[in-house]
């Protein structure tokens, strides 16, 4: 880097959820792995921020996705806001990256703008901005990033023997969350790819294993593993088709659902939805990533895919209308087609190491790095405190999450984490 290495802190919030979603935690940890610069994490849920920053004394501050969702969580909302206002006069470069940013929009751009951050990494492209927000920050440089990238221990697997086409036991697979319909026609997608797909496969006498349900969920390497297994996956772009400011759209469709129980995506449409439709925030995920890592053909409804997967070149394009299902079949029986496009993809996606979290990070920090003067680095006792302290946020974490899952899971708990545990309880009853 140009410029002396930066301290670089690292805002998230973590409450009741351990561990975390396999990409959530890359996308969390990227900035310690990958930086090679000091590194501290404040957890927004258990700290006060405005006191950890004056702590650190950080040149970087970075809001992470998990940070900026607080705004789904009413009970921190408003005190994070009074925190966020009482660190703005701090010289730090300040970067946001936001998720989901058609959920609570209002409530995100009341986060920025009291972050008042320097710059905002969106996931959206540059046309859905001025949807997104409008003229609130026009200070702020704004760039379009992906939700994720590959991590090492992703292309490390990516680099190791994988079972050909031939030997995989499983023609399709898909996983998905049984997505509300207040995501709209987009976030439909996700559903209507796994239904459709499913009975087109069962009327032409081929098994398949297309899950839709919470229940179904495979996180974490055993989801690598199972990819490992399977010939092909299913996919979709990211995102929705609603701009949901405060979260009236999704109380509005529960609200019609229950009083209409029967009711399908269509009516809901109508009555709700219609009105509030926006042309689709969409952009590719992280399970496209681990799909080409682990060699899996992909089979992937029309979409742009952000420029980065090209149909026919990195995946089978299915057409909207189902209408070229029977030549996807078809190419699908052919494991040597089958090999070439998943090692192309593999090859030109993840070895190429162009879009890893390695290279994002270094771009990103070497980019704030020459707008701020970094200092010494924090004292080793400061250091040393500023890590102790995330390490027993996240032991409260894991407690609070071994005390929701009840007594079977307390007791395989190690004996410090059984202590934190019974704090918890006291102060609990206290």
């Amino acid at each position: 880097m140009a410029n002396p290495c930066p301290t670089i802190a690292v805002l998230y919030f973590a409450r009741n959820r351990f561990p975390l979603r396999l990409s959530v935690e890359a996308h969390l940890r990227s900035w310690e792995r990958y930086s090679g610069c000091p590194t501290f994490y404040i957890n927004a849920a258990m700290n006060d921020i405005a006191a950890s920053i004056e702590a650190i004394d950080p040149d970087i501050v970075i809001a992470d996705p998990t940070f900026l969702g607080v705004r789904w969580h009413h009970a921190y909302f408003q005190t994070t806001l009074l925190q966020l206002t009482s660190i703005i006069s701090h010289r730090a470069v300040r970067i946001a990256l936001p998720q989901d940013e058609y959920y609570f929009n209002r409530k995100l751009r009341e986060i920025l703008s009291a972050l008042r951050p320097t710059c905002i990494l969106s996931c959206a492209e540059q046309s859905a901005w001025p949807t997104l927000y409008g003229a609130s920050f026009d200070e702020a440089q704004f760039r379009t990033v992906l939700t994720g990238y590959v991590d090492d221990a992703l292309l490390e697997r990516a680099g190791q023997r994988i079972a050909p086409a031939s030997q995989r036991p499983s023609l399709v697979s898909y996983r998905a969350s049984n997505v509300g319909f207040w995501l709209g026609c987009h976030g439909r997608l996700k559903v209507l790819i796994a239904e459709k797909m499913r009975r087109e496969l069962s009327e032409r006498g081929y098994a398949s294993d297309i899950v839709v349900g919470d229940e179904a969920t495979i996180s974490g390497r055993a989801w690598l593993d199972h990819l490992g297994q399977s010939r092909a996956v299913l996919g979709v772009e990211g995102g929705a088709s609603v701009l949901d400011q405060d979260g009236e759209v999704k109380r509005g469709v529960e609200t019609f659902l229950s009083a209409n129980p029967n009711a399908d995506f269509e009516q809901v449409y109508q009555h709700t939805l219609r009105a509030v439709e926006i042309e689709p925030i969409a952009c590719i995920s992280p399970r496209h990533f681990e799909a080409a890592a682990m060699r899996c053909a992909q089979i992937l409804l029309e979409g742009s895919y952000n420029g980065i997967l090209k149909p026919g070149q990195h995946y089978l394009e299915l057409k909207r209308d189902f209408s070229n299902i029977d030549e996807v079949i078809s190419l699908l029986q052919d494991d040597n087609r089958v090999d070439q496009l998943a090692d192309r993809t593999c090859k030109e996606i993840v070895l190429s190491e162009r879009f890893t979290y390695r290279a994002f990070v270094t771009e990103i920090v070497d980019e704030a790095s020459a707008h701020c003067q970094p200092r010494r680095r924090p004292l080793a006792p400061r250091r040393m405190q500023a890590r102790f302290k995330d390490w027993m946020d996240w032991r409260v974490v894991q407690a609070e999450v071994a005390i929701g899952n009840g007594p079977r899971a307390v007791k395989r708990m190690s004996r410090p984490l059984r202590h934190v545990h019974r704090l918890l309880t006291r102060k609990a009853s206290a």
